[in-house]
């Protein structure tokens, strides 16, 4: 209770920043830490608490696939004492920023906790349907697995400490406690989505491999590839087809893009449609154990 509460006020302190400078800190006499989305942010957050400031770019609801850097915002990775962007297939107009010191996160991750996804909207063991396929890339997403979090924390620890020498002792104390955490994190997830492990979803975009994959769901379909990219009618009736012939249970949109694609999968195929959220940001999934519990906890009372 008493962390949610102080995740709630340092998001309404970023928020008023923001609304003000963009993404900027307001001390000079501390690190600045900006990161483009926020539960990278809420990650940082963690690790940092005590130390330095951290910012999120994007305000709540924007999407990182499309949004586009205001002049603020420059000013603030300006400034920054380092600036962390996921990917090029997430956020990578941040690779453009002129920041004094850039992470790209997606590097810190051990390559062995990597998932990878393919550039069409159905898995590879389907591709007997007629779908076109292509060479698979690296799903960027890595934040909803607790698991992955867990073995990355080590990485961005020894960055911040690069870029914060005299904070290294901090960093790596966090680091702990987050760790811990996070393994207490795992369990509670477990628990609730333990008792529907082997369902099928289909979600709107490809951002909830990593949860589905540690808990044991199943990404069936996905609707689009491409944010905002509407299916066909005949893909739409393909979707539909391949819905019901796969066994799917629900359908999954997400706050950050439109609903449109996922709303017509969920008409055409009489399933149902619920919403996960894989940014967050918002006041009631700030920090971050409160975007992955939301998430397990709309899986868990949707495929009961």
């Amino acid at each position: 209770m008493a962390m949610a509460a102080f995740g709630y006020m340092r998001y309404e302190r970023e928020r008023l920043i923001a609304e003000e400078l963009g993404p900027a800190c307001v001390s000079t006499s501390q690190p600045c830490y900006v990161a483009t989305i926020a539960p990278l942010a809420a990650i940082l957050n963690e690790l940092t608490l005590g130390r330095a400031e951290v910012v999120t770019m994007l305000p709540p609801g924007a999407s990182p696939h499309t949004y586009e850097p205001r002049p603020s915002d420059l000013r603030g990775v300006m400034h920054a004492s380092g600036f962390f962007y996921v990917d090029e297939r997430l956020d990578g107009w941040a690779a453009d920023l002129p920041a004094r010191q850039k992470v790209h996160v997606l590097d810190l991750v051990p390559e062995d906790c990597l998932l990878h996804l393919e550039t069409d909207c159905c898995p590879k063991e389907h591709s007997a349907k007629g779908h076109k396929h292509h060479d698979p890339v690296v799903d960027p997403h890595f934040w909803l697995d607790p698991c992955v979090v867990r073995n990355t924390v080590p990485e961005l620890v020894r960055i911040l400490s690069e870029l914060d020498p005299h904070g290294a002792e901090i960093y790596a104390a966090n680091a702990e406690e987050f760790s811990r955490h996070l393994t207490e994190m795992d369990r509670e997830v477990h628990g609730l989505i333990d008792p529907i492990r082997g369902s099928r979803v289909a979600t709107t975009h490809p951002s909830f491999q990593y949860l589905c994959k540690q808990y044991g769901l199943e990404v069936a379909l996905v609707v689009t590839d491409s944010p905002g990219k509407e299916p066909s009618p005949r893909q739409m009736e393909n979707l539909s087809r391949e819905a019901k012939e796969l066994g799917v249970r629900a359908i999954y949109s997400e706050p950050q893009i439109p609903q449109n694609a996922a709303r017509m999968l969920s008409e055409a195929s009489g399933l149902p449609l619920y919403e996960l959220d894989p940014v967050g940001g918002c006041a009631e999934r700030c920090s971050y154990d409160e975007l992955i519990l939301y998430n397990a906890q709309v899986l868990a009372a949707s495929l009961k």
